[in-house]
C-alpha cells in the first residue's frame, strides 16, 4: 500500500513540474519582445531620368513605431553609391526622402538599403527600382524602290509609342513636277502605336514617276513621343526611285 501511495505521490510530483514548465514556456512567448523591424520603399517601380525618387519606410520596435536615427543609400547598375542621406524618424516611426535623376541616368536597376543601428544591432531592409528609357522615336533607313519612298521608324523607349503621325515628302524632279506628301495617322493599312524596342515600314501612297534630282523630308511624332525628323536627297528615273 505504501509503494502505491509513493508511486502516485511521485506521478503527482512530476505532473506538477510539467505544468509548471508549461506556464512558464507560455508566459514566455507571451512576454517575448518583437524584434525591430524596418521597412523601405519608392513612390514607383519605375521612373525616367531626370524624374524625382520619394523614399519611404518605417522603424518600429515590438509593433511600435519608433523615433530614431536611420540611414538611406541609393546604388545604381554598376554598385556606386550615387545619394546617401540619414535622418531621424518621426515620432510613429516614419521617415522619408528624396532625389532627382540625374538626366544622364544609368538605365537599369538600382538598390535602396535602409539601415538602423540600435544596442549594437543593426537592422537592414531593401528595395529596387528600375531607370527606363522612355519612349523615343527615331528614324531609321530611307529607301527608294519602283515609284516610292520608304522609311522605318523606330520606337528605341521602353514604352509603347502611342498616337503615331509620320509623314513623308517627296518633291522635286524635271520643272518640279514630282510633289508627293503621305500622311500616316492610323487610318487604312498605317498603324497608329509601335510596341517598345520595335519599328514599322510607312511608304508613301502615290506613285511616283518622273525624271531628276528629289529632295525627300520626314517626319514622325508620337502622343507621349517628341517630333523627329530626317531629310535625304535621291534621283527619280521613270519609276525608278534611287536614294543617295
Amino acid at each position: 500500500m505504501k509503494n502505491h501511495s509513493k508511486n502516485y505521490s511521485i506521478k503527482a510530483f512530476v505532473c506538477l513540474l510539467l505544468g509548471l514548465l508549461l506556464v512558464s514556456t507560455v508566459t514566455s512567448n507571451l512576454l517575448v519582445r518583437q524584434p525591430y523591424e524596418l521597412t523601405v520603399e519608392t513612390n514607383k517601380a519605375q521612373y525616367s531620368p531626370g524624374e524625382e525618387v520619394v523614399i519611404t519606410g518605417q522603424l518600429t520596435d515590438d509593433g511600435q513605431g519608433m523615433q530614431w536615427g536611420v540611414c538611406v543609400n541609393i546604388t545604381d547598375p554598376n554598385s556606386d553609391i550615387i545619394q546617401g542621406v540619414c535622418m531621424e524618424t518621426n515620432e510613429t516611426g516614419y521617415y522619408v526622402m528624396s532625389f532627382e535623376l540625374a538626366q544622364d541616368a544609368l538605365i537599369g536597376t538600382y538598390l535602396v538599403t535602409a539601415s538602423a543601428h540600435i544596442e549594437e544591432e543593426e537592422i537592414i531592409a531593401q528595395a529596387t527600382f528600375e531607370v527606363i528609357i522612355p519612349t523615343g522615336l527615331q528614324i531609321g533607313e530611307i529607301s527608294g524602290g519602283i515609284g516610292k519612298v520608304c522609311v522605318v521608324i523606330k520606337n528605341v523607349g521602353d514604352d509603347d509609342a502611342t498616337g503615331v503621325i509620320s509623314t513623308i515628302s517627296v518633291r522635286g524632279g524635271f520643272l518640279n513636277l514630282i510633289n508627293v506628301t503621305t500622311t500616316c495617322s492610323g487610318c487604312g493599312q498605317c498603324n497608329a502605336t509601335i510596341e517598345a524596342h520595335s519599328e514599322k515600314t510607312e511608304c508613301t501612297d502615290s506613285f511616283i514617276f518622273g525624271l531628276g534630282p528629289i529632295d525627300i523630308s520626314v517626319s514622325a511624332e508620337a502622343d507621349n513621343a517628341d517630333l523627329v525628323t530626317a531629310e535625304a536627297s535621291g534621283f527619280v528615273l521613270g519609276f525608278l526611285v534611287l536614294i543617295s
